[in-house]
């Protein structure tokens, strides 16, 4: 699989990237970027979304760029792009809309620039909603990204964009701040419900 990974200076917590990385089938990718950390809860997060992904049999593109939207499977009534660790709550999003009879592609951004303009292009030439989402303010993020690159070439913007506010967020876990910003998959599932009789 397709994955992006920074220096720690040779700490536990980069061991534990490196063997996510290497781990399976796929082509991995080792991008040395200096002094970078990440805490338990991030890896414990990247490997919630690759274990959910291989769960999903995510189809794999490799490129050398790390340019492309991976997608779950076809779907004929929304789509859900989904940044980073969003991913996976966009993947369990997907499942309970299915529950709703509710059927949603669920495609992971590996990057937000460059963007996968023919993943953009294929996505909306089957006029179905769309709904960008990331766990990250709105403001210079995967959505407004989408958004800016969409209109700058004429094409239809997201029909939701899903972020956190431009605010003060307080300290506490993650799984209670995502919950608490409408980021976590049942606040996702009711948000883009009424999409599903949406057309463009």
């Amino acid at each position: 699989m397709n994955r992006g990974l920074g220096k720690t200076s040779g700490s536990a917590k980069f061991d534990k990237l490196l063997q996510l990385s290497t781990a399976g089938e796929g082509a991995a990718k080792v991008r040395p970027v200096g002094e970078w950390s990440i805490t338990e809860q991030e890896v414990a997060a990247f490997i919630e979304v690759d274990q959910l992904l291989d769960e999903n049999k995510v189809g794999v593109e490799f490129a050398d760029c790390f340019d492309r939207m991976h997608q779950r499977m076809p779907s004929e009534d929304m789509a859900l792009l989904a940044a980073g660790t969003m991913t996976a709550e966009a993947l369990k999003a997907a499942d309970l809309l299915a529950q709703r009879g509710i059927n949603a592609s669920v495609i992971s951004a590996s990057s937000v620039k460059p963007l996968d303009d023919g993943c953009i292009r294929r996505l909306l030439a089957r006029r179905l909603p769309y709904v960008t989402m990331e766990e990250h303010v709105l403001a210079g993020g995967f959505g407004s990204a989408v958004a800016e690159h969409c209109a700058a070439h004429g094409l239809r913007l997201p029909d939701e964009m899903i972020a956190l506010p431009d605010a003060f967020i307080p300290h506490g876990a993650r799984e209670d701040l995502i919950r608490l910003h409408g980021l976590d998959s049942a606040s996702i599932v009711a948000r883009v419900s009424p999409l599903a009789n949406r057309t463009a």
